[in-house]
Protein backbone atom coordinates (compact mmCIF):
# COMPACT_ATOMS: atom_id res chain seq x y z
CA UNK A 1 0.00 0.00 0.00
CA UNK A 2 1.39 3.35 -1.00
CA UNK A 3 0.70 6.42 1.10
CA UNK A 4 -0.11 9.67 -0.60
CA UNK A 5 2.26 12.31 0.71
CA UNK A 6 2.55 15.99 -0.11
CA UNK A 7 3.89 19.18 1.41
CA UNK A 8 1.37 21.61 2.82
CA UNK A 9 2.64 24.87 4.31
CA UNK A 10 6.10 23.40 4.79
CA UNK A 11 4.81 20.26 6.53
CA UNK A 12 4.68 16.79 5.06
CA UNK A 13 1.17 15.37 5.14
CA UNK A 14 0.54 11.65 4.65
CA UNK A 15 -3.18 10.91 4.65
CA UNK A 16 -3.67 11.71 8.34
CA UNK A 17 -1.20 9.14 9.64
CA UNK A 18 1.03 11.80 11.14
CA UNK A 19 -1.88 13.43 12.92
CA UNK A 20 -3.04 10.08 14.28
CA UNK A 21 0.42 9.29 15.62
CA UNK A 22 0.63 12.70 17.26
CA UNK A 23 -2.71 12.00 18.98
CA UNK A 24 -1.40 8.68 20.30
CA UNK A 25 1.78 10.36 21.54
CA UNK A 26 -0.25 12.98 23.38
CA UNK A 27 -2.34 10.27 25.09
CA UNK A 28 0.83 8.43 26.18
CA UNK A 29 2.35 11.71 27.41
CA UNK A 30 -0.83 12.51 29.38
CA UNK A 31 -0.85 9.08 31.04
CA UNK A 32 2.87 9.36 31.83
CA UNK A 33 2.39 12.84 33.28
CA UNK A 34 -0.43 11.46 35.47
CA UNK A 35 2.01 8.88 36.90
CA UNK A 36 1.34 5.75 34.84
CA UNK A 37 4.62 4.00 33.99
CA UNK A 38 5.41 1.10 31.70
CA UNK A 39 5.91 -1.21 34.70
CA UNK A 40 2.39 -0.40 35.89
CA UNK A 41 0.82 -1.15 32.51
CA UNK A 42 2.74 -4.44 32.16
CA UNK A 43 1.77 -5.49 35.68
CA UNK A 44 -1.88 -4.75 34.95
CA UNK A 45 -1.59 -6.81 31.74
CA UNK A 46 -0.31 -9.81 33.70
CA UNK A 47 -3.03 -9.41 36.31
CA UNK A 48 -5.75 -9.33 33.66
CA UNK A 49 -4.61 -12.72 32.39
CA UNK A 50 -5.34 -14.13 35.83
CA UNK A 51 -8.57 -12.13 35.98
CA UNK A 52 -9.68 -13.73 32.72
CA UNK A 53 -9.23 -17.23 34.14
CA UNK A 54 -10.84 -16.25 37.45
CA UNK A 55 -13.86 -14.72 35.71
CA UNK A 56 -14.30 -17.84 33.60
CA UNK A 57 -14.16 -20.15 36.64
CA UNK A 58 -16.44 -17.90 38.70
CA UNK A 59 -18.97 -17.61 35.89
CA UNK A 60 -18.96 -21.38 35.43
CA UNK A 61 -19.72 -21.98 39.10
CA UNK A 62 -22.02 -19.05 39.95
CA UNK A 63 -24.10 -18.26 36.88
CA UNK A 64 -26.77 -20.67 35.75
CA UNK A 65 -26.13 -19.75 32.07
CA UNK A 66 -23.42 -22.39 31.82
CA UNK A 67 -20.25 -22.65 29.80
CA UNK A 68 -21.35 -20.31 26.98
CA UNK A 69 -21.61 -17.29 29.27
CA UNK A 70 -18.41 -18.28 31.09
CA UNK A 71 -16.57 -18.48 27.77
CA UNK A 72 -17.85 -15.04 26.77
CA UNK A 73 -16.66 -13.49 30.04
CA UNK A 74 -13.27 -15.16 29.77
CA UNK A 75 -12.78 -14.11 26.16
CA UNK A 76 -13.99 -10.55 26.85
CA UNK A 77 -11.49 -10.04 29.65
CA UNK A 78 -8.78 -11.90 27.68
CA UNK A 79 -8.72 -8.99 25.22
CA UNK A 80 -7.45 -6.62 27.91
CA UNK A 81 -3.85 -7.88 28.30
CA UNK A 82 -2.91 -7.02 24.71
CA UNK A 83 -4.14 -3.47 25.24
CA UNK A 84 -2.18 -3.07 28.47
CA UNK A 85 0.98 -4.67 27.02
CA UNK A 86 0.76 -2.33 24.03
CA UNK A 87 0.32 0.65 26.30
CA UNK A 88 3.28 -0.57 28.37
CA UNK A 89 5.44 -0.67 25.23
CA UNK A 90 4.34 2.83 24.21
CA UNK A 91 5.11 4.14 27.70
CA UNK A 92 8.51 2.40 27.70
CA UNK A 93 9.42 4.06 24.41
CA UNK A 94 8.25 7.41 25.75
CA UNK A 95 10.29 6.92 28.93
CA UNK A 96 13.40 5.96 26.91
CA UNK A 97 13.04 9.01 24.67
CA UNK A 98 12.51 11.21 27.73
CA UNK A 99 15.67 9.84 29.39
CA UNK A 100 17.71 10.35 26.21
CA UNK A 101 16.45 13.92 25.95
CA UNK A 102 17.45 14.65 29.55
CA UNK A 103 20.92 13.18 28.97
CA UNK A 104 21.61 15.62 26.15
Amino acid sequence: MELHTERVEGRQVDDGLTEALEGIKSIVKLLHDKGLRSEHANTIACLTIGLSVASWVTSMKVEPAGINRADRWGIFIATWPATWFGLGQALARYEDADEQQRAV
